[in-house]
């Protein structure tokens, strides 16, 4: 490998380590992350489950943490279904909201007449 190319090569994959280093799930949805990790993870292969875990967003992070997850397979896993439960639970809030606010105002109605 040319000389150049060499330090070319060195420059970008130190420039991914740093992106992998610094990623976090912030605005990312969660399937955007896990692409974007696993793109990156070759660059910090021994990293993998616990690096994953500590980007995650705070309530995500927090409830995958407390199961220690040994590999990024398992910790994948985790977060993908309790972000598919949080969102079952915020659903099923959401319709009984809809369904109490309903019911309410035709109770009201009802009442009124």
């Amino acid at each position: 490998m040319p000389e150049g190319d060499k330090v070319n090569y060195v420059h970008v994959r130190n420039k991914k380590m740093q992106e992998f280093l610094e990623l976090q799930q912030k605005h990312l949805s969660l399937k955007e992350y896990v692409t974007k990790y696993r793109h990156l993870e070759v660059y910090c292969p021994h990293l993998y489950a616990t690096k994953f875990v500590h980007g995650l967003r705070d309530g995500l992070r927090s409830k995958v943490m407390s199961s220690r997850p040994r590999e990024l397979d398992e910790a994948v896993t985790m977060a993908r279904c309790m972000e598919e439960d949080w969102a079952r639970t915020q659903k099923d809030h959401h319709k009984k909201i809809n369904q109490h606010s309903h019911g309410g105002a035709r109770r009201s109605s009802t009442t009124t007449l």
